[in-house]
């Protein structure tokens, strides 16, 4: 995502160590009101928790829509085409640790599967 970040999104890493050619990113993510990430996958898990607002997260098969709130943790799984959207009340902010091959982007775009939502 950081190469590709939509507006109304913002993005802060905190720190990028590496190992065994293996890239762990600690980051933060804050998402608008009414703000998305856009489709898009990674090229490892991302393990996050949202430290305030609401996350909706949906994946490309248009089925499997969660919402997680403050203290609930979710995963983005490898190359799973997914969107974060924020339907709250309040920014939300999420915190996660991406693991990542070495040199990889934190992201890529994906196209959009036709859901209906951006």
């Amino acid at each position: 995502m950081s190469d590709h970040t939509p507006p109304g999104v913002t993005e802060t890493t905190f720190s990028r160590t590496t190992a065994d050619d293996t890239d762990y990113v600690l980051l933060q993510r804050t998402i608008a009101l009414g703000a998305g990430t856009a489709w898009h996958t990674h090229p490892g898990p991302i393990c996050s928790v949202v430290h305030s607002g609401a996350l909706t997260h949906d994946l490309a098969d248009c089925e499997h829509t969660e919402v997680f709130g403050p203290g609930e943790t979710f995963i983005d799984h490898v190359d799973e085409v997914h969107l974060g959207r924020n339907l709250g009340t309040e920014p939300a902010v999420t915190i996660g640790l991406a693991v990542l091959p070495h040199g990889a982007p934190l992201g890529a775009p994906a196209a959009d599967p036709g859901c209906g939502y951006r």
